[in-house]
């Protein structure tokens, strides 16, 4: 009996305007991969007949794939309604406000790169209140770096002061050389408790957990480069193509890949 993961992220299109250097799948404006919108529908319907409940749309730049009305409107009225979030860098929030208060996902969280930069976290806090104030369900993911721990410390007392809550806030360790924090540091930039990512601790497989990219290739963790194009996009497919990978850690060489 083939059992789906209980959460898929899909990266639906890689395309995104921002193009950030440290990008874990290189998306750039110009990038012209992406799911075929009637490959997504059939994909995600499988899915969830076959046990998925939550589906995590990303990119790349998700408001730049351009069916993703079509894909919302579909996940929110199907039968077996997933849990659908989507993450953004929000440069392209506004002009998706309409679409998104049509057919809302239940969460939306906005990605927060750079604490260097004060306009970015304004942006962000700017965004967060205009969404909520549309009745949409909205927080942060913040990505943190061991050279940014005092801009850190910044943003979440800035964060906290707007409302939000730890439920709210996802703290993404930036992963691989020496800019990857230690627990430790998130837990003194936080001082209370906090959301991160489950490879804060230690990198390995969860059956709960996978991931798929805009080229259809399969995958035990977003940052990993072990991937396995998935031979049909389907729920089958993909349990094969999970049961046949490895699982590489990002932060470690070829030598040390394995089940970790």
């Amino acid at each position: 009996m083939i059992v789906s993961p209980t959460l898929v992220a899909l990266e639906l299109t890689w395309r995104c305007d921002k193009a950030c250097s440290f990008c874990y799948n290189h998306s750039s404006a110009g990038a012209d991969e992406c799911w075929p919108i009637e490959r997504a529908l059939s994909f995600c319907q499988s899915l969830l007949q076959h046990g998925t409940r939550a589906i995590a749309l990303g990119g790349g730049e998700p408001l730049q794939y351009e069916p993703l009305a079509t894909l919302l409107e579909a996940l929110l009225h199907c039968e077996l309604r997933p849990f659908v979030s989507l993450t953004t860098n929000g440069l392209h929030l506004d002009r998706q406000l309409s679409m998104l208060s049509r057919f809302p996902p239940d969460r939306i969280q906005l990605s927060l790169h750079h604490l260097e930069e004060p306009e970015e976290l304004e942006r962000i806090l700017h965004q967060l209140r205009t969404l909520r104030q549309l009745g949409l369900r909205a927080g942060v993911n913040v990505l943190l770096r061991r050279s940014q721990l005092a801009a850190a410390r910044l943003a979440a007392r800035r964060l906290w002061a707007a409302g939000l809550s730890a439920h709210d806030v996802v703290w993404c360790p930036q992963r691989g050389g020496e800019d990857q924090p230690e627990p430790t540091d998130l837990a003194r930039v936080v001082d209370g408790p906090f959301q991160s990512t489950s490879c804060l601790l230690g990198c390995r497989k969860s059956p709960r957990f996978c991931s798929v990219d805009a080229l259809g290739r399969a995958a035990y963790c977003s940052f990993t480069r072990a991937r396995r194009t998935l031979s049909r996009f389907d729920a089958e497919g993909l349990a094969q193509a999970l049961g046949e990978l490895s699982l590489e850690a990002c932060s470690v060489s070829s030598s040390e890949v394995g089940d970790l």
